[in-house]
């Protein structure tokens, strides 16, 4: 018989079928310099639409970006940083990976990053690691690698 494998809860090792209420990756949060500009890039190449516009009285907005045919998945907030708190909250630099289902959608999402000016890697075999794989930078200089993975993918954690 396989053993389980060990789960850490609070620094210790449990039993894999202790544990019942794990944490689930809800989101990734972006700091952004215009929302409005973020939102478009984010659904043409991702697919995601606003599900949530939130504004603070003093200037902060907070949107919540969804993939649209998966109610269920981890979301993307983007917080805008008004003009002048930059220093504070510094904007961008956060990287993503987006796996695709076949090495043509990379292809075509690289295409078109190409002719929109934010293709930063064209579109190519990167090893048994990620895969057939490009990247992207959005308008805030935070990357998006899009890969489609090798039939010899290495497990991350092996």
């Amino acid at each position: 018989m396989t053993p389980k494998p060990p789960m850490l809860e609070r620094g210790r090792l449990l039993d894999f079928e202790v544990v019942s209420n794990h944490p689930e990756w809800h989101d990734v949060v972006l700091r952004v310099s215009d929302a409005d500009v973020a939102i478009r890039f984010y659904h043409a190449f991702v697919g995601m639409g606003a599900v949530a516009d939130l504004r603070d009285n003093q200037g902060k907005r907070w949107v919540q970006m969804r993939p649209q045919d998966l109610s269920g998945a981890p979301t993307l907030i983007l917080e805008e940083i008004p003009r002048g708190r930059e220093d504070a909250t510094p904007i961008g630099r956060v990287s993503m990976g987006f796996k695709l289902y076949n090495r043509a959608e990379v292809d075509r999402l690289a295409a078109q990053a190409e002719r929109e000016g934010c293709l930063i890697l064209s579109a190519h075999d990167a090893g048994p690691f990620r895969g057939y794989t490009c990247t992207v930078m959005d308008p805030d200089k935070n990357t998006l690698e899009f890969f489609h993975p090798s039939s010899d993918r290495v497990a991350f954690n092996a």
